[in-house]
């Protein structure tokens, strides 16, 4: 019996990415460079190492890192190792800006330059995107079908939540869009379609709602997502910004969660990288 395929993923970005410190160019910190500057903090070395070892428990060896352009330019050893672990790297944009923010031309200068930069470490280009904040338009994957990109993993087919997903109209399953682009949704729960297959999901709503939805994602159409973030895994706590309360479940509590997550779905599907299911069925 041919087991479904799980399409696992890590966003390389970190927890002060959002729309209130780092997630927009009005910030105060509106690249990775100035925080650092000020607050410095553990980064992404230290996490990062630490997924891999979570992967080696779980005999995972096939994954898709989406990274920054940022990241890859102040994180060169990183993308290294997991590109000689033969983890395939994809794009993530330049900055952890929505690409609704932009221009037509200012996003194509933003998607190319985080291409080179990731080309530079991996020696071939990424083939697939993900959105910053899961926030697409036409005007994005118009830029994307310019870059060559094979595939993007940005849409929610969910109902809107605080002015996030909502793009319901979408199918739930691997799909080509209009100008060929193949898009890889993100998973969404049966029957009312909201978010599910995100480790912001696993941390606010549990565990019980991203088993139940992947399980079913995987019973009707045979492949689900799951995609998390290094700081999700951190044991450090968060960083404290001054006027910013911000609690993030993180460490253990998390680490549990996900290794309870993986090991359920490691024995009973094909944990994969988005490249490979794209050779396998495409």
């Amino acid at each position: 019996m041919v087991k479904p395929s799980f399409l696992l993923s890590v966003d390389c970005d970190d927890w002060y990415h959002n729309g209130w410190i780092a997630g927009r160019p009005s910030c105060k910190f509106n690249n990775y460079k100035t925080f650092q500057s000020k607050y410095g903090g553990e980064g992404l070395r230290k996490p990062v190492r630490q997924i891999i070892k979570i992967f080696k428990r779980h005999g995972i060896s096939k994954a898709t890192f989406f990274v920054q352009g940022e990241i890859a330019e102040e994180y060169p050893d990183v993308i290294e190792l997991l590109n000689d672990l033969n983890f395939e790297i994809a794009s993530h944009d330049l900055l952890h800006f929505a690409p609704v923010l932009f221009s037509k031309e200012e996003l194509y200068k933003n998607i190319k330059k985080s291409c080179s930069l990731i080309r530079k470490i991996t020696k071939e280009p990424p083939i697939g995107y993900r959105a910053p904040n899961l926030m697409v338009d036409d005007t994005l994957f118009s830029v994307l079908k310019k870059l060559s990109f094979t595939y993007d993993s940005s849409i929610c087919p969910s109902l809107p939540i605080s002015g996030h997903y909502g793009n319901i109209k979408y199918p739930q399953y691997p799909h080509m869009l209009k100008n060929g682009i193949l898009e890889f949704p993100i998973t969404v729960s049966p029957f009312i379609p909201l978010p599910a297959g995100s480790a912001w999901v696993l941390r606010n709503i549990g565990l019980w709602w991203v088993k139940l939805a992947i399980k079913w994602q995987l019973k009707k159409y045979k492949v689900a997502s799951f995609f998390f973030h290094p700081y999700e895994v951190s044991n450090l706590a968060p960083y404290k910004v001054p006027g910013l309360p911000f609690h993030v479940l993180k460490g253990i509590p998390m680490l549990k969660k996900l290794e309870s997550l993986l090991s359920y779905f490691a024995s009973r599907t094909k944990l994969m990288c988005y490249r490979e299911y794209i050779e396998s069925n495409f």
